[in-house]
């Protein structure tokens, strides 16, 4: 182990707050089914009862259909997943050219072969 010289630590460092701001995108597009079903219920939650905030979050968590929320979260993420993956994107070793202005046009973005040096 390390006979490669590199040092993947270093590397890890680097990639960490990227893999935090995923994980916590996932988290959020997890969630969004629940705060939509807490939204309504307390929107749509009578004013006559002065219920403590305590009592009144544990009857909206009590009456939740929570399977529903989680399979509805999950799906969510799955499908966000899918639509990121299957965008075009470039193959390894290809070279990422930025969008330019020639002709007074915006030219896109594209992947191009890397040119052997």
């Amino acid at each position: 182990m390390g006979g490669h010289c590199r040092h993947p630590e270093e590397h890890a460092r680097k990639v960490l707050p990227y893999m935090i701001r995923v994980v916590i995108e996932n988290i959020a597009i997890f969630l969004i089914p629940t705060l939509v079903y807490a939204a309504y219920v307390v929107l749509t939650m009578a004013p006559k009862t002065e219920e403590a905030g305590e009592r009144a979050f544990a009857k909206i968590v009590g009456e939740a259909p929570l399977l529903w929320l989680f399979t509805a979260g999950a799906l969510l993420v799955v499908v966000s997943l899918i639509a990121f993956q299957s965008t075009e994107g470039g193959r390894p070793g290809m070279k990422y050219e930025a969008p330019t202005m020639r002709d007074g046009r915006i030219q896109p973005s594209h992947a191009e072969p890397r040119t052997p040096q």
